[in-house]
């Protein structure tokens, strides 16, 4: 018996040591993708610190579908602090609409209606602080591949490869100026097809902008005021807030991570909640109130409905995602009052 045990015992060591020198083989013949990615994740981080000191304008154009419909082109011009102007030059029946930005507030020009929607910004340094937290989101969710480069609008560029985790499929790709680290071009897949295409034909750096390129003259306009947006709070805060108990599912949808909880109020007085998930590329939302008999449900396009106890839910975002927080949502209604 102990000799059938060493000679088992042997097999099974020459069996691992077989494997072992297998995975070494591969580890050697293929790129190491940890590497790879710790890599494209700091080209990520680098790139996002150039592009915000930089100043530029240039045209770019949005193609949707497999067959890369040119839906939307756009006169672009982008200053350090969040100053922008982007006029839409393409299609005919929105030429001339104006987004326009002094890094404090935006206003939205529509020429059709002679209209201007205009809304407060969020301090740069949340937004900054939020871009960060997606970086980091996309890295630990996806692998990251660094592809060789390839020159856009006469620019060289690093390309970046977004795959599923653990997987060869696609989801986007990223050229980004190798000097400033703009994006100047970006492809976004679902279900292996090529869904959008955003990308500049031209982009000049340091350019010098006119005065008042960044406000926008309202007068003969018809002006609405947006809300402000909702200030990211913790639970705490947004209990108190809030006038009902919060639900906060125990669990996220694989890949996703909670994001601060933000408190809305809604045109007829009641406070909704809105919690945001984000895998750094998508958001999932969860919309939370009090459920009023009798009340019609809340727009939901592209959304999911769900009223469960006390509580009215609308969950909007990508499907597989929407599915298994529902999932998570219908097993806990049953402990609800």
């Amino acid at each position: 018996m102990a000799l059938r045990r060493t000679r088992r015992t042997h097999l099974l060591l020459a069996g691992l040591a077989s494997l072992v020198a297998a995975a070494v083989t591969a580890l050697v013949a293929a790129p190491d993708l940890w590497a790879d990615g710790a890599k494209a994740l700091q080209l990520l981080r680098d790139s996002m610190a150039r592009s915000e000191k930089c100043g530029y304008e240039g045209d770019r154009e949005l193609r949707h579908g497999p067959e890369q419909t040119v839906v939307r082109r756009e006169h672009v011009l982008i200053d350090v602090g969040r100053r922008e102007r982007i006029e839409v030059v393409f299609p005919p029946r929105h030429q001339g609409d104006l987004s326009v930005s002094d890094g404090v507030c935006r206003w939205r020009y529509t020429k059709a209606s002679n209209t201007v929607e205009q809304e407060a910004l969020r301090p740069p340094v949340e937004v900054h602080l939020i871009a960060v937290k997606l970086t980091e989101l996309l890295g630990q969710n996806f692998d990251l591949v660094v592809k060789p480069p390839e020159p856009i609008a006469d620019r060289p560029a690093d390309v970046i490869e977004v795959r599923a985790k653990g997987s060869d499929r696609v989801v986007e790709r990223l050229w980004l100026d190798r000097e400033h680290g703009v994006t100047l071009k970006l492809e976004r897949r679902r279900a292996g097809d090529l869904a959008l295409v955003s990308c500049f034909t031209r982009i000049v750096y340091g350019p010098t902008f006119a005065p008042g390129t960044f406000t926008l003259a309202t007068t003969g306009m018809q002006v609405r005021d947006l809300p402000a947006p909702p200030r990211r709070l913790p639970l705490d805060a947004a209990q108190r807030q809030a006038g009902f108990p919060i639900y906060v599912p125990p669990q996220s949808p694989a890949g996703y991570e909670r994001m601060p909880f933000l408190t809305v109020q809604v045109p007829d007085g009641q406070t909704v909640v809105v919690m945001r998930y984000h895998n750094g590329l998508e958001y999932l939302s969860l919309f939370q109130m009090r459920a009023r008999p009798g009340a019609p449900p809340p727009p939901a396009h592209d959304a999911e409905v769900i009223t469960a106890g006390p509580y009215q839910f609308v969950l909007k975002g990508p499907k597989e995602a929407r599915a298994a927080l529902r999932r998570v949502i219908e097993q806990d209604a049953r402990r609800f009052p």
